[in-house]
């Protein structure tokens, strides 16, 4: 259904085709993640050693990956003392403390669950953009029938799990 959407809106908003491809190649890497993370716990591996190792091993792929392509900058470590809390707070309770809980959340729920409701990110962002931001001029009406088949899907999805599980 979501890949169905994600076509709806791709057809439709031709314009972006490379975001919507990367988007959908973000999605895939996304979803095998999650499925290895929840292989990982169902095994009883420590849902904190899972977060830090690939925590870890984001943060040394990206650096050596910066180095060897040569677009590192000293610049980029000049940051005022605001931003380095900005930053610190981001990183810390709105990247590491939600992954720490999505790894702990495996334990309870389907990786195939969370990666669903991850699509909600997307919506998140769609709606902080047009009452925040006020951009909304580009939203044509299959943008917003695949938005809703998106969450449609999630909402189906949960009451399909609690219908299930009551049987």
């Amino acid at each position: 259904m979501v890949i169905g959407a994600l076509l709806l809106i791709f057809n439709v908003e031709s314009n972006y085709k490379t975001g919507i491809v990367l988007g959908i190649l973000a999605a895939l890497t996304s979803s095998i993640f999650g499925v290895l993370n929840g292989v990982m716990v169902k095994q009883g591996i420590d849902s904190a050693k899972i977060a830090l190792y690939e925590m870890l091993g984001g943060f040394v792929g990206l650096t050596i990956y910066v180095v060897c392509v040569g677009i590192f900058s000293p610049h980029w470590l000049v940051i005022s003392t605001q931003n380095w809390i900005y930053m610190l707070v981001f990183g810390l309770v709105c990247t590491t403390l939600p992954f720490l809980i999505g790894m702990y959340i495996l334990k309870e729920i389907s990786p195939y669950t969370v990666s669903l409701t991850l699509n909600l990110e997307t919506i998140y962002g769609i709606i902080f953009a047009f009452f925040i931001f006020h951009e909304h001029e580009q939203m044509t009406t299959g943008f917003f029938i695949g938005t809703l088949i998106i969450l449609s899907t999630i909402f189906v999805n949960g009451i399909l799990k609690k219908y299930l599980n009551n049987k």
